[in-house]
């Protein structure tokens, strides 16, 4: 998540950027503006199609518990230690992994080839070096940007990995976030009102994240609202905004000049 300073807003033709907002509960939301939908000025922006790694949440706390079937594998949705023989030659990307220690970690970090089976390690000699990435949470845990079906598999039953989430890229919601997008009635045409796409089973409160994306988030907070009730909603009766064209289309239909 990074500050809006660091940024210089989108002019002209669009936006094509995501942000974050939170309603007077403390519940997070991300907003997909697509080509005309509004941004708050001081909004925290989406970095690199957000993933959790992009700012320190606690993933720990809001997936251990979670029901197993949102872990998604290559082919279907069960443990990694029933997938079949056949398909341990795979090498899998973006795999999302809990590991029983920090001593694991070090020892991928050491030697992070360790993660490719042999016979890939000339295919793949060029990503090694950025094979993983350690996530700020309360217990090791590290995005691979590749790794083996065969490795993770055997180190799954080594018990050196909990659990593992293959072809991870995960929909915001999965996370506690409800998530919105630009209404495509208007879509390059007019800042209108963001919808509600999905709402997530268990909500992210701001409360539960660390002090400094609090500080953040209560920067666009939408007073007299809750995500929970998925209404529409449109920035502009709420905050300073801007879009890249000169009108908005308030909640009832009515338009606006900027």
């Amino acid at each position: 998540m990074k500050e809006p300073d660091e940024f210089d807003f989108p002019a002209a033709h669009s936006m094509d950027t995501s942000w974050f907002g939170m309603d007077d509960k403390g519940n997070i939301g991300e907003f997909t503006s697509g080509e005309a939908g509004a941004m708050p000025l001081k909004a925290a922006l989406n970095s690199n199609n957000w993933h959790p790694g992009a700012c320190p949440i606690y993933l720990d706390d809001l997936l251990t518990e979670r029901d197993e079937r949102m872990f998604s594998y290559n082919y279907g949705r069960r443990p990694i230690h029933e997938i079949e023989d056949r398909l341990t030659q795979d090498v899998w990307r973006d795999c999302l992994v809990w590991l029983s220690s920090t001593q694991v970690l070090e020892e991928w970090q050491s030697d992070p080839s360790q993660l490719i089976v042999k016979k890939d390690h000339k295919k793949y000699r060029n990503e090694l070096d950025n094979i993983l990435k350690p996530l700020n949470c309360s217990s090791p845990v590290v995005i691979l940007n590749i790794a083996s079906a065969q490795v993770i598999r055997d180190l799954t039953r080594q018990k050196k990995i909990s659990r593992a989430w293959i072809n991870f890229w995960p929909e915001i919601w999965r996370f506690g976030i409800y998530e919105y997008r630009h209404d495509h009635k208007y879509e390059n045409w007019i800042a209108g009102p963001y919808v509600l796409q999905h709402r997530p089973e268990n909500a992210l409160n701001v409360k539960h994240l660390p002090e400094e994306i609090q500080v953040q988030l209560a920067k666009v907070e939408f007073v007299g609202l809750q995500f929970e009730a998925g209404d529409p909603i449109q920035p502009f009766e709420h905050l300073e905004c801007t879009c890249w064209g000169g009108q908005w289309v308030d909640s009832i239909g009515d338009v606006h000049d900027l």
